[in-house]
């Protein structure tokens, strides 16, 4: 948050700067744990500051928003096998795979976060590679994800952790961290 405390001081600088009649109590407040559990926020609230000029540096409003200490953006990859769409049988479906693997990492994953035992995840797209219209069963699916990290948690451990939700039927995912 540095460009929002930069954002703040700007603030108050150019109100002493210009003179701006203000009859009250200004507070700026800074905690270095904005983006993890918000201890230092949590502290001041105990303590019931009273201020009469708010500066909010992000834009969340009158949200509290629980951030992450960084953030890993990765691409899952998810072989299945290929077969004929009129036998769908005759192969293993990536993207049913990828469906159920998505479904048991919402199950896994987000009960964590709800907990606080971890940062947050959301799938950003979804694709397979199938070519067109054909009658082949796609034998691999990809999702793009974010993923935040509280401090302590790492991306390593999450992809671990999905590894081992992936469907029986399907090898382990790979994972790739994209370029843009």
């Amino acid at each position: 948050m540095k460009g929002g405390l930069a954002a703040q001081i700007t603030v108050l600088h150019q109100m002493l700067e210009e003179g701006t009649a203000f009859d009250g109590t200004i507070l700026l407040t800074c905690v270095a744990d904005e983006e993890a559990f918000l201890k230092g926020a949590h502290h001041l609230a105990e303590k019931h500051p009273r201020a009469d000029l708010f500066v909010m540096a992000e834009a969340h409003y009158d949200n509290v928003v629980v951030g992450a200490d960084g953030k890993a953006l990765l691409t899952l990859n998810l072989t299945g096998k290929g077969g004929h769409a009129a036998r769908p049988e005759s192969g293993i479906n990536a993207v049913i795979s990828m469906g159920r693997l998505l479904g048991e990492m919402d199950r896994v994953w987000t009960k964590h976060y709800e907990e606080g035992e971890c940062g947050s995840w959301a799938p950003l797209r979804i694709w397979s590679d199938y070519p067109g219209y054909s009658l082949n069963i796609p034998d691999r699916c990809h999702v793009l994800l974010n993923k935040q990290l509280n401090i302590g948690e790492d991306a390593e451990d999450f992809i671990t952790g999905t590894q081992q939700l992936c469907p029986a039927e399907c090898p382990p995912i790979s994972v790739a961290y994209p370029r843009f």
